[in-house]
C-alpha cells in the first residue's frame, strides 16, 4: 500500500514513517494546505491510506476542514485520523470524525502494537478504532441510554400509528380511548423522542431511531 502522511509535526511524521516503512510501498509526507500534487491522482488507488495528523488544541471546525481537504485530494483513499490528545479527554472529537466517515482513529496515547493493528485491519479493508476509543463510545452510549426516557408499551404502539399517518381521533377509536388521552400520550412521545411534529417523528421512525426505544416499559 501507499501511505500519505499529512501533518504539521515533523516528529510525528517521522515516527509514522519509521513505524510503517515495512508496510508501505511508498510513504509521502505533506504539510496541511499543500496544494501540490505530491501523489499524482492517477497513482492513487483504494489501497492508498492517508494519515491526517490533528490536534485537540486546534478548533474542531479547523480539524474537520483538514479532513475534507484530504478527502477531496485523495477521494479514493481510506483516511486515518491520528490525533494529539490530552489524557483527560482523549476522545472528545471522535464522534465528529466517525460521522465524517474516517476508516481509522488513533491517538498519541496508543502503543505501537495498536498502531500496527490499525494498519493491518485497514489493509484488510476493515475499519479500526483504538481500544480506548471503543470503550469511550460504549460508555457514552450506555450513559445516553440510561438518561433517555423509554417509551411505554402504549406509547410505542401509538408512535408507530402516528408515524403511519393515523390521526389522534382515528387512534382513539382504534384503541377505544378518548381523543384527549391520545393527545396527552402524543405529547409524551414527542417529549421523549425530542421532536415537535409528525413529520419529524416519521423521519425518526424511517431512520430506525425508534428502535432505540424498543426496550419499552412493560
Amino acid at each position: 500500500m501507499d501511505i500519505v502522511i499529512i501533518g504539521k509535526s515533523p516528529i510525528y511524521n517521522l515516527g509514522f514513517t519509521n513505524v510503517l516503512r515495512e508496510k508501505a510501498k511508498r510513504i509521502v509526507i505533506e504539510n496541511p494546505g499543500d496544494r501540490s500534487q505530491a501523489v499524482k491522482s492517477r497513482d492513487v488507488s483504494t489501497e492508498t491510506i492517508v494519515i491526517v495528523c490533528l490536534s485537540q488544541m486546534d478548533a474542531p471546525d479547523e480539524n474537520l476542514s483538514e479532513l475534507k481537504a484530504a478527502s477531496r485530494k485523495y477521494p479514493k483513499s481510506r483516511i486515518v485520523v491520528f490525533e494529539i490528545v490530552s489524557q483527560r479527554n482523549p476522545c472528545q472529537n471522535l464522534r465528529a470524525y466517525l460521522n465524517y466517515g474516517v476508516s481509522g482513529f488513533l491517538t498519541t496515547l496508543d502503543s505501537l502494537e495498536v498502531i500496527n493493528d490499525c494498519f493491518e485491519s485497514i489493509g484488510q479493508d476493515r475499519r479500526y478504532i483504538c481500544p480506548q476509543a471503543v470503550d469511550w463510545l460504549m460508555n457514552d452510549f450506555a450513559a445516553e441510554r440510561e438518561s433517555r426516557p423509554l417509551l411505554t408499551k402504549t406509547e410505542f404502539y401509538i408512535a408507530r400509528e402516528l408515524s403511519e399517518g393515523l390521526s389522534v381521533s382515528e387512534i382513539a377509536r382504534k384503541t377505544n380511548r378518548k381523543s384527549s388521552t391520545i393527545s396527552t400520550i402524543k405529547k409524551n412521545i414527542f417529549r421523549k423522542m425530542n421532536t415537535d411534529n409528525i413529520v419529524k417523528l416519521r423521519e425518526k421512525v424511517l431512520n430506525s431511531e425508534l428502535r432505540d426505544f424498543s426496550q419499552v416499559v412493560r
